[in-house]
Formats: C-alpha cells, sequence, structure tokens
C-alpha cells in the first residue's frame, strides 16, 4: 500500500494511534524528540505570550493577547493606499488617549499624522494601525467592549495582529516588541 498512515499524520501521531489502537505495540513507550521547527515555534508562541500578557498590562489599545487570530498578513489592506483625513485622525488620537499612554501608539500616531501633512496616502502597517483604531473606536462609541470591538476590528479587515506597528516603531522600541513582530515583517 502507497499510502502510509505516518506520511498522512506524521511519526509521533503514527506511533502514538498505532500503539493505542492495539495496546499490544512494542512502540507505546517511544518518545519521539522535536524538530527544530517545533522547537522554534515553541519558543515563538512562548515568546509572544509573554509579550502579549506584558502589553495587556498595559492596556494600549491596539494589541489585545486574549485575541487569536491565523496570521493573515495585511487582509484586505493588501496593496491598499489609505487617505488619512483630519477627521479620522482625531477620531484615532481620542481613542488611543483613553488608554494608558503608550509610546509605540504615539510614534504610529506620528507617522500618520506626517503622512496627512504631507498629504500622502498610508500603506501597510500605517494602515492597518489607522483602521484598525477607526474601526475599534466606532464600535466602542456604540457600546461594544473593548475586547468584542478590538477582536472585531481586527476580523473586519483581516489583518494579523502583528500588522499594527510599522517596523521602524519596533527598531524604535525594541523592548517591546518580540522576534515573532519582527518576522512578521520579513
Amino acid at each position: 500500500m502507497s499510502d502510509n498512515f505516518s506520511s498522512r499524520f506524521g511519526n509521533k501521531l503514527a506511533f502514538e494511534g498505532i500503539g493505542g489502537l492495539n495496546g499490544n505495540s512494542p512502540i507505546n513507550n517511544v518518545k519521539l524528540k522535536p524538530t527544530k521547527t517545533q522547537i522554534a515555534y515553541n519558543e515563538a508562541i512562548k515568546e509572544t505570550k509573554e509579550a502579549a500578557e506584558k502589553q495587556m498590562k498595559k492596556a494600549t489599545g491596539a494589541y489585545n493577547s486574549e485575541f487569536s487570530s491565523a496570521v493573515n498578513g495585511l487582509g484586505k489592506l493588501e496593496g491598499k493606499s489609505i487617505n488619512v483625513s483630519e477627521k479620522g485622525l482625531n477620531i484615532v488620537k481620542k481613542h488611543i488617549g483613553t488608554f494608558e499612554e503608550y509610546a509605540p501608539n504615539q510614534a504610529m500616531i506620528s507617522r500618520v499624522e506626517e503622512a496627512l501633512a504631507k498629504g500622502k496616502p498610508i500603506t501597510g502597517a500605517d494602515a492597518s494601525f489607522y483602521m484598525h483604531e477607526l474601526s475599534e473606536s466606532t464600535m466602542m462609541s456604540k457600546g461594544m467592549g473593548y475586547n468584542e470591538a478590538h477582536a472585531v476590528a481586527m476580523q473586519k479587515y483581516n489583518v494579523s495582529p502583528f500588522s499594527v506597528y510599522h517596523p521602524n516603531v519596533m527598531d524604535m522600541y525594541p523592548e517591546e516588541f518580540n522576534s515573532t513582530w519582527r518576522n512578521f515583517w520579513r
């Protein structure tokens, strides 16, 4: 038979599955070592969780560790240019002002202010941040709680939670962003 259990489900599952089914298999006690990829993945998850817990303590408004999402890149904002308006920027600034001061948020606002002043559209992380905060603010002003508004704003544009800060802002505040954030932009 050319289709084998191991190739379809991986060696660990194959060993556990076979041993678990008949109970008499000599391979019941086989322990497989995790691969380098699995180790790196587990370390990235741990690092991300620690950073997320740190972020939640700050209640910044831009990142919420309770919201998990598959990494969707820039989702609906991919390849899009967004024109910033004075009204929109003021909404974002007022919304961000309801949270504890967080330097990366201020840096992102500065980037959006600069684009508005120069009459240039925003893209990438700047667009993700701006649209996310506008959407989150609108929902919260209609009575939705922060956690729900945050999740819905991410889903609205189908963006990764790692897309809301520009790499230059991450470079300015390296203590605030672990490698998972930086790797998103590579």
